[in-house]
């Protein structure tokens, strides 16, 4: 029952990210440049993130690469479980920002990862076939070691073609 109640959550979060994305789609773009907008860097460092960003050093066919993450802390009570949220393509893990503030309102340690070559991630030349979650998966569970275990959900958005 425990499980269904988290999916449940999970599932109304992402419903609620992908409704706020689907209303923004339907407005107009600015007539003018808002101020402040300008250049900004490929690895977007110049970009805030709610939450500090740690990396994690990995290979990825046969390429050195730099995944970045966030990791926050439940607030208040912990309740031993982990949630690791992966966005979808064109977005980063900063998207998730009301998620994860959700979540960890509710006890959960939330695990927020940039896909390959969004976001803070590196930007390997590799085939597109060679993105996705599982990469990531496995790296997030490679972050976790020497931790203490914790029921993991994963909660993902879709979009586009590449699944």
């Amino acid at each position: 029952m425990k499980a269904f109640r988290v999916a449940a959550l999970c599932a109304a979060l992402v419903l609620g990210v992908a409704a706020g994305a689907a209303r923004a789609q339907g407005s107009e773009p600015p007539k003018e440049v808002p101020a402040g907008w300008g250049p900004m860097s490929i690895n977007l460092e110049d970009v805030p993130y709610p939450h500090p960003v740690s990396y994690f050093q990995t290979t990825l066919e046969g390429q050195d690469v730099r995944m970045a993450y966030m990791d926050v802390s439940p607030v208040g009570t912990p309740n031993g479980k982990s949630v690791i949220l992966l966005h979808g393509m064109n977005f980063f893990a900063e998207a998730w920002t009301d998620t994860i503030e959700i979540l960890s309102k509710e006890g959960y340690r939330v695990i927020a990862i940039d896909q390959i070559g969004y976001g803070r991630w590196s930007k390997p030349i590799m085939p597109t076939t060679s993105r996705g979650p599982r990469p990531c998966l496995s790296a997030a569970r490679r972050v976790s070691e020497g931790r203490p275990r914790h029921r993991q959900v994963v909660a993902r958005v879709v979009s586009g073609g590449a699944v």
